[in-house]
């Protein structure tokens, strides 16, 4: 059934009013100058045949300066530090990431909670200081592949969640994205296993039965693990599931476009 436009970023699908879905580009620590230029630009001209989807790309930090919004594609930052500013070597504070234009940011992805000992306190923080420079945060939550085996995954996602949106409020379904990437899906894991569309679909389920309760105010829901092309014919059919966090997939343009298409048309 194809997506009928309302207004602004609106949709209907299945006779339910919703936005539309968001396509969020991780680049990583990948590449130099000359490679983010040339994925942006492949963006940009793709999004410009694609605009059922609002697009975000997370450059590298030193890629900031190289990468632009242009049309409904957005720029956003990895990471963001807690702190206002000060004496944090490596740092990037949020001040910095709006000076660059960007418009969200990426927390507590499972790389930097696994090789960052990042806790659900150390998530809220960075969320808090990114809301209160306008950012809105694309909050990454998930389980590890024991938690899932061990029938663990609901308590986890919800531990990390009111734990990581402890004191926060939002205005609008605008202010924050809530990413369910399961550890284990993601092919830097090494796990070998594939997600269900079931195990998605359930995840997201219960994330946003969370969400409501929380912050009585819907949200876009993403899914992240190891999504391309092929995966993403499958995960368009789940209702819940607002947009997609792409790693590899995304230092493509033309398969970043090819997934986005398969997702919103």
């Amino acid at each position: 059934m194809p997506r009928i436009p309302l207004s602004g970023n609106l949709y209907v699908y299945k006779g339910k009013k919703f936005m539309k879905r968001l396509i969020a580009a991780n680049w990583k620590m990948t590449g130099n100058r000359q490679k983010w230029q040339a994925l942006a630009e492949g963006v940009h001209a793709g999004a410009k045949g694609c605009l059922n989807a609002d697009f975000v790309l997370c450059p590298p930090f030193a890629g900031l300066g190289l990468v632009h919004a242009e049309g409904n594609v957005a720029l956003g930052g990895q990471d963001v530090s807690p702190a206002e500013e000060g004496a944090y070597t490596g740092d990037v504070n949020a001040a910095m990431l709006t000076d660059f234009s960007c418009a969200y940011v990426i927390i507590g992805h499972s790389e930097r909670r696994q090789y960052h000992a990042e806790t659900n306190a150390d998530v809220n923080a960075k969320l808090l200081q990114a809301q209160k420079h306008g950012l809105t945060p694309i909050m990454c939550i998930g389980e590890s592949l024991e938690e899932r085996d061990t029938n663990q995954t609901n308590v986890v996602l919800e531990k990390q969640l009111r734990e990581g949106l402890a004191h926060v409020s939002i205005e609008s379904a605008e202010d924050l994205v809530v990413a369910y990437e399961p550890v284990w899906a993601i092919s830097a894991a090494g796990s070998g296993r594939k997600v269900t569309i079931d195990e998605v679909s359930s995840a997201l389920e219960h994330i946003r039965s969370v969400v409501n309760t929380l912050l009585n105010q819907p949200v876009r829901l993403l899914y992240g693990g190891s999504v391309n092309p092929e995966s993403a014919k499958e995960l368009s059919s789940i209702d819940e599931m607002g947009g997609v966090l792409v790693g590899s997939a995304s230092l493509d343009a033309d398969k970043f476009i090819a997934l986005a298409k398969v997702l919103t048309e």
